[in-house]
């Protein structure tokens, strides 16, 4: 997690009834979702956020060496209950003839609604 996205999780923190973050997040096992959640406790020196998850409904804790593509997104424009998001693996598309095979990763959602530089 970049120092930009740590800020915005304090914002988020600070913040609960403004911002919402959208994160992907990747678990033990490789797999990745897109979660969004309300910051309640970001822990730096050991290493971990603790949230309220919006796709679980319970409070999570999270890995912050897992956590990637942090946006704030104003809480008014979040509708509960929140899909929980599964990213599709990459996959290898096989080879046909003359065309090498070919590795696919697909693209994940980046910050759509734009933050001021003062907010992020």
């Amino acid at each position: 997690m970049t120092t930009l996205e740590r800020g915005r999780m304090y914002r988020a923190q600070l913040n609960p009834d403004e911002w919402i973050v959208r994160m992907l997040y990747t678990d033990e096992a490789g797999g990745q979702t897109i979660r969004y959640v309300s910051p309640t406790r970001l822990v730096e020196r050991k290493g971990y956020l603790r949230a309220l998850c919006l796709s679980r409904e319970s409070v999570r804790t999270f890995s912050l060496d897992r956590i990637s593509d942090v946006c704030l997104i104003a809480a008014h424009r979040v509708q509960m209950p929140v899909p929980l998001i599964k990213v599709p693996a990459a996959f290898t598309a096989p080879a046909s003839k003359g065309v090498a095979s070919v590795k696919v990763i697909p693209a994940v959602a980046t910050c759509a609604e734009p933050v001021s530089p003062a907010l992020a």
